[in-house]
């Protein structure tokens, strides 16, 4: 199956350049309400050429979003692979040297392997061990929905549920608000 020519969830790339510095490593932006609570982490760029969830951490960041108890982390994963992204060919900014979703094994991240993503996710390693609730945001280059990626526990359910529109109760979400209101 061929990817589709026009951009990736039909929307263009949003200009990450703002956000690269990061306020804890390269595009790596934690904010900490200075209350106990969850530490809640998003992951977009997984994959360079998976935007969607780029777009949603643009917005978010954007928006001025901040927990009001607990702690924040938004990531943009793999940067140096998002900067090769060309809609005519998306599937060449997937990864640099190797899939980043493939390394997070404690065996190949103590290993001596060595690799653009390596490296990145032994940066990020402490920030994703650290949050009590990570959502690894994902979307295709064939026409789907975005979708969120979690572990086999059910820790990061409500929060997937309260992003995607659904939640009526509490979760890790329900101290977050926009900065300026």
């Amino acid at each position: 199956m061929r990817a589709p020519s026009g951009p990736p969830c039909g929307s263009p790339a949003p200009d990450l350049t703002r956000w690269r510095a990061g306020n804890v490593l390269p595009g790596v932006w934690s904010f900490d309400s200075g209350l106990p609570g969850s530490h809640a982490c998003l992951v977009a760029l997984t994959h360079g050429n998976e935007i969607a969830g780029a777009i949603l951490l643009d917005r978010l960041l954007r928006e001025g979003l901040r927990p009001t108890r607990g702690r924040l982390t938004l990531v943009f994963a793999n940067l140096d692979a998002f900067s090769r992204f060309e809609p005519e060919d998306p599937t060449a900014s997937r990864f640099l040297e190797e899939d980043l979703n493939r390394v997070w094994d404690p065996a190949v991240l103590e290993g001596p392997r060595r690799s653009s993503e390596l490296r990145r996710a032994r940066a990020l390693r402490p920030i994703i061990d650290s949050a009590d609730v990570v959502l690894d945001l994902h979307s295709m280059l064939w026409p789907a929905d975005p979708l969120f990626l979690m572990g086999e526990g059910s820790a990061s359910a409500p929060l997937a549920a309260c992003l995607g529109g659904w939640c009526r109760w509490s979760s890790p979400m329900r101290g977050m608000r926009p900065a300026h209101g």
